[in-house]
């Protein structure tokens, strides 16, 4: 569902259309209403001030309130926009940027200093110290080859 919205969403970002999909589907399994106990609302599952900072890097003047994160076409345009952030921010590498998405881009440094750059893409990820964002990127990057295979 939403892959045409998907496809506008990445078409000028550097993210594919497969990647965000899979962010979306480990979000929030297809649900465009879900709201977690800690805040974050909608298909990319955003926290309002991540949503708001966001709106406001990428001048995305149609965000205005957080109850707009349940309306799947801003909650896509922002969550594309903010994968597209971290994505940047971590030199283009996907799986760094899908532990950022979900456990924050600080945490990712916090770990990356503390594998002084000693561990390959698998260890990295088997060494992350919480075990939701360990499955976390396993789940996204299955995701991301289904979605790569189902998009072509």
């Amino acid at each position: 569902p939403w892959h045409q919205t998907f496809r506008q969403a990445t078409n000028d970002k550097g993210i594919s259309q497969s990647c965000a999909m899979a962010i979306a589907r480990q979000e929030s399994a297809w649900n465009p209403k879900v709201c977690s106990q800690v805040g974050t609302a909608g298909l990319m599952q955003l926290m309002p001030a991540t949503a708001q900072h966001t709106a406001q890097m990428f001048n995305m003047a149609n965000y205005t309130q957080p109850d707009q994160l349940l309306d799947p076409q801003i909650n896509i345009a922002l969550g594309t926009a903010y994968l597209e952030y971290v994505y940047q921010m971590f030199g283009r590498n996907r799986i760094l940027a899908s532990i950022a998405y979900n456990a924050g881009p600080s945490r990712v440094n916090s770990w990356l200093n503390a594998s002084a750059g000693r561990a390959d893409a698998i260890a990295f990820v088997e060494n992350i110290s919480f075990s939701e964002t360990r499955g976390y990127v396993k789940n996204v990057l299955a995701y991301d080859v289904f979605y790569r295979y189902f998009l072509r």
